[in-house]
């Protein structure tokens, strides 16, 4: 009886470990898959400054509006705002 006990122990230790280990590497897996779908930047992509948080921002990223003349880059629609607010 004692060896049977054992027997299943031994088996259901097996199959927790095999489900650890498993979601150990597909935890992994999917922080590679989620920094692979981050925005691609070239790295000669010149960068701009956003005029309400002083934040540097790559230039195919920015919401680019131009007041008086001048083209002004946000890294959000919320700093926009904010700043038109303020303004």
């Amino acid at each position: 009886m004692l060896g049977i006990i054992r027997l299943i122990f031994t088996l259901l230790l097996i199959y927790f470990s095999y489900k650890v280990i498993k979601w150990i590497f597909s935890s992994a897996k999917n922080a590679d898959r989620n920094i692979k779908n981050e925005p691609k930047v070239s790295i000669d992509e010149d960068l701009v400054e956003d005029p309400y948080c002083h934040r540097y921002i790559p230039l195919s990223q920015a919401h680019q509006v131009t007041r008086s003349g001048k083209t002004l880059y946000f890294c959000s629609q919320e700093c926009l705002d904010q700043y038109d607010h303020k303004n």
